[in-house]
C-alpha cells in the first residue's frame, strides 16, 4: 500500500525510528496497528489529537515491534483481522 509523505514528514519518521533503534518500516507497523487496537479497544471511537504515548504504552512493546518489519501479523501473536475474500 503505497503512501506518500512529504520529505520533511519522512525525515521526521527516519529520525524517530533511529531514536527507537528500529527502521521506519517498524516504526510505521508500530504506529498502524498501535492505532487499529486502540480503534477497537475504545469501540471504533477515536479522539483526536491522539496521545501517543498513551496509545503505544497500553499496545505492543518496542521489542515486539522490533520483529514487525520481517514478520507483521505474528510479532502481534494473532490472526489478520480480515477474513479471505
Amino acid at each position: 500500500m503505497p503512501v506518500r509523505l512529504d520529505p520533511d514528514e519522512k525525515q521526521q519518521l527516519k529520525v524517530i525510528a533511529e531514536k527507537m533503534k528500529i527502521t521506519v518500516s517498524t516504526l510505521i507497523r508500530l504506529l498502524v496497528s498501535s492505532y487499529v487496537e486502540y480503534y477497537e479497544r475504545e469501540g471504533g471511537h477515536v479522539t483526536l489529537p491522539l496521545e501517543w504515548n498513551d496509545i503505544l504504552q497500553k499496545s505492543i512493546s518496542v521489542e515486539a515491534a522490533g520483529k514487525a518489519a520481517e514478520k507483521p501479523i505474528s510479532y502481534l501473536q494473532r490472526k489478520p483481522r480480515l477474513p479471505k475474500p
